[in-house]
């Protein structure tokens, strides 16, 4: 929209005095207008008489009545120059803004329009199709589905009463047949089952109504430990109200698919055959956050699940981050129908591993770190260790303040930061002492400490020349303890500093704004476990080259040092 239509309209509501914190009362009454116009009725007269004799929808009346009553006494003489089309690109314009940018704590869910037609596809719309929305927000999709695919009823549900007013009013202008019930999804009584549902649920909704935590509880699902999760009870309602032949898709944060919290809700969708496909989508394609989203489509009697990586199919926004265009759109989808290196068809007694991870990665990419000689025997870590891998202790700041020593001791801290070039750091923290609870934490020699988070590089190394020192590892640590008649430790590490093995750490890691890798893909991984023998040769080679780089670290802090002196006794003349 110009920045003249856009002055237009806000000259005809200069006139209004709109309370604080109401974000819909001069949206109704540009809306007002538009239909004055467009019934021809004047608009000298009052907002009460235009809504009258203009055919106006009832949703503006009763919101006027229950929040500015005084508005329908008014009239809206300031929009008699204002044309139809500057007052219908306004509140498109305006309601985007407001469900973007709101920060009360009741923002509207805004899909961008290929984030729409991207679940439109995987939903299969047919013109004869019934459609439901849970969580409608500001109704986009269900306008898009109304507008571009032609279903025959599009419905949704929307508990936030402004956020209601701004589906009705983009439903109105584009002069659609969208109905949307401003109720709560678990209260309303008048759903019943239709061939198509969307929802995305709000991002990390805790649940705290009774009547939702009942209605979870009463699917009784092995577990419960996800019974507050918002997510799970959108999921559930969703597959209620599909019918046996229909399909529903949820937009979902990616946790779900990994968290061990959710693990019995992911069984108890993929026994009871409720998951037909799994699709990971590139970070930040939602407008205005960083926040990613996963697609999980339902259906009835899934014998397979395709499993679809599209985290690498996107574009860039002008500010950087990922965005989805409309070829984008038609790629992630040609890709979920055929079978390749991103896509896969699995069979549902095969996918109970990990917990019943979602992952695609999981099932499309093999973590294996590779060797040149490809004869070489590999086995998986856990069966490469001599006790279970473990993250070492996670204490609060405050109760670790307790424990430092500013003075010598034996006993010392040690976290990721620790870790510098891969080596154990010179210079750890001392504890004053190591409480009883926690000593069989503590760091032996050999051991391999691996920094959860995967960054640019991965951060790992090697415990030695411990004596008398007691070393504690904090949580962001996990501890290798290698079986060493079977793998060298430095073998192992000289393994993970490789590119590939970096690649494929960075595939397999989880999170939003940091990504770690778990503790099931470590004991899973593949590992190449060539002959004692050739293990040390390149153990040996190896330390070779680090001594010479050390060598040569020092003989660059000796040359800096000379360098520094050099110019202090030609400034001072020392």
């Amino acid at each position: 929209m110009s920045y003249a239509k856009h002055y237009f309209v806000d000259r005809a509501l200069q006139q209004f005095n709109f309370h604080v914190g109401d974000k819909a009362s001069d949206l109704l009454l540009v809306l007002t207008a538009f239909y004055a116009k467009k019934a021809s009725v004047g608009v000298n007269l009052s907002v009460s008489e235009i809504l009258d004799q203009s055919n106006a929808p009832s949703f503006i009346k009763a919101y006027l009545e229950k929040h500015g009553e005084g508005f329908l006494k008014c009239t809206l003489d300031s929009f008699e120059k204002v044309s139809q089309e500057d007052m219908v690109e306004y509140l498109n314009k305006k309601i985007e803004y407001r469900a973007l940018f709101s920060h009360d704590g009741t923002d509207a869910t805004f899909f961008p329009q290929q984030m729409n037609d991207l679940c439109a596809y995987f939903l299969d719309f047919k013109t004869t199709d019934t459609l439901l929305d849970l969580g409608s927000g500001t109704s986009s999709f269900l306008i898009n589905a109304k507008k571009n695919f032609g279903v025959a009823s599009a419905e949704g549900v929307e508990i936030d009463e402004s956020v209601f007013i701004f589906a009705s009013i983009l439903s109105a202008v584009n002069n659609l047949d969208v109905k949307v019930w401003n109720e709560d999804v678990f209260a309303i009584n008048c759903l019943k089952q239709v061939d198509k549902i969307f929802t995305f649920p709000p991002v990390n909704m805790k649940i705290e109504a009774p009547h939702i935590l009942d209605y979870v509880k009463s699917k009784n699902i092995n577990g419960q430990s996800f019974s507050t999760q918002g997510e799970v009870a959108f999921i559930l309602k969703a597959l209620d109200l599909l019918n046996e032949n229909g399909k529903a898709v949820a937009a979902v944060f990616p946790g779900l698919l990994f968290r061990e919290n959710f693990a019995t809700f992911r069984e108890y969708l993929v026994k009871n055959r409720f998951l037909e496909a799994v699709v990971t989508l590139p970070d930040s394609v939602l407008i205005n956050t960083n926040v990613p989203v996963a697609l999980l489509v339902l259906s009835h009697n899934n014998d397979t699940v395709k499993f679809v990586n599209a985290s690498s199919v996107h574009g860039k926004s002008r500010h950087g981050g990922s965005c989805l265009m409309d070829e984008h759109v038609t790629a992630i989808y040609e890709m979920s129908k055929t079978k390749n290196h991103n896509a896969a068809d699995i069979k549902v007694e095969d996918i109970g591993k990990d917990d019943y991870c979602l992952l695609p990665n999981n099932f499309l990419l093999e973590a294996k770190l590779p060797f040149a000689d490809e004869t070489v025997e590999y086995r998986k870590l856990s069966d490469l260790v001599t006790q279970k891998i473990y993250r070492g202790v996670q204490y609060k700041a405050t109760f670790l303040d307790t424990l430092v020593s500013e003075g010598e001791t034996d006993f010392y801290y040690f976290s990721s930061k620790d870790i510098q070039e891969n080596q154990v750091s010179k210079n750890l923290q001392h504890m004053s002492e190591i409480p009883q609870k926690d000593l069989s934490l503590i760091l032996q020699n050999d051991d391999i400490l691996l920094v959860l988070a995967i960054t640019d590089n991965i951060k790992v190394a090697v415990v030695s020349n411990l004596e008398a020192q007691k070393i504690l590892p904090a949580s962001n640590l996990y501890v290798i303890r290698p079986n060493t008649s079977l793998i060298l430790p430095v073998f192992f590490k000289l393994l993970l500093e490789s590119e590939s093995a970096r690649t494929i750490f960075k595939e397999f890691s989880v999170g939003t704004a940091l990504r770690t890798i778990s503790a099931e893909f470590l004991n899973n991984l593949l590992v190449p476990v060539p002959p004692l023998s050739v293990q040390q040769e390149l153990v040996k080679k190896y330390a070779e080259i680090e001594s010479e780089q050390e060598q040569l670290k020092n003989q660059l802090e000796a040359l800096s040092k000379k360098k520094k002196e050099l110019v202090e006794s030609s400034i001072n003349g020392n």
